[in-house]
């Protein structure tokens, strides 16, 4: 959650935590592993939401669109369309 943070401004810091999680290399043992984030960035009133709720959700969904689309990158949710679906744009 960012208080008082402009969708682009939210968006932009979901895209420094996901490059800076992505510089990540772990070493485990002996083996380097690499690492990535997946987000999903929602505002009120951007996301057409009524309620923290419902703007959680369309984070969530943004997220798990994020993840379909092969991971290591942030999705932000538009208004929902038609049929209550979010659109999603990639920051």
């Amino acid at each position: 959650m960012l208080p008082r943070t402009a969708l682009a401004e939210a968006a932009n810091v979901a895209e420094r935590i996901r490059a800076d999680v992505a510089a990540l290399v772990v070493d485990a043992a002996g083996t380097k592993l690499s690492t990535h984030a997946s987000i999903g960035v929602a505002a009120f009133p951007e996301s057409g939401v009524t309620s923290p709720d419902e703007l959680v959700a369309r984070a969530d969904e943004a997220l798990y669109q994020a993840k379909r689309a092969g991971k290591n990158r942030v999705v932000i949710a538009q208004s929902a369309g038609a049929g209550g679906r979010v659109a999603a744009a990639e920051a």
